[in-house]
């Protein structure tokens, strides 16, 4: 999937996010790798703005399960950026607190 991600322009990536989002969620193999990959399309092109929120409500919890370290800095460098360019503090204090 990591590959797949990279093939494709960012700007496909951004827009099919909530379904490659589905085909993520499903994997259990190399998913701090794929979730970087992700976050790094979604800064370079920007995903629909009614899908924003639901894409950090699904990934966030993710990302706090990773149980590397470095793998879990390396998700939260990228996906952090995303929130702070996406949310206001209020919203993404909101959305990095909220349990699922």
């Amino acid at each position: 999937m990591s590959s797949l991600l990279t093939a494709f322009p960012p700007s496909f990536i951004a827009e099919e996010c909530p379904r490659i989002l589905e085909i993520i969620l499903t994997l259990e193999t190399n998913l701090p790798g794929i979730i970087r990959n992700l976050g790094m399309c979604l800064l370079i092109a920007e995903p629909q703005k009614d899908h924003i929120k639901e894409i950090w409500r699904s990934i966030w919890p993710q990302i706090k399960k990773i149980f590397s370290r470095e793998d879990y800095l390396g998700c939260c460098q990228i996906w952090v950026e995303f929130m702070i360019k996406h949310f206001d503090v209020r919203d993404g204090v909101t959305y990095s607190t909220a349990r699922r």
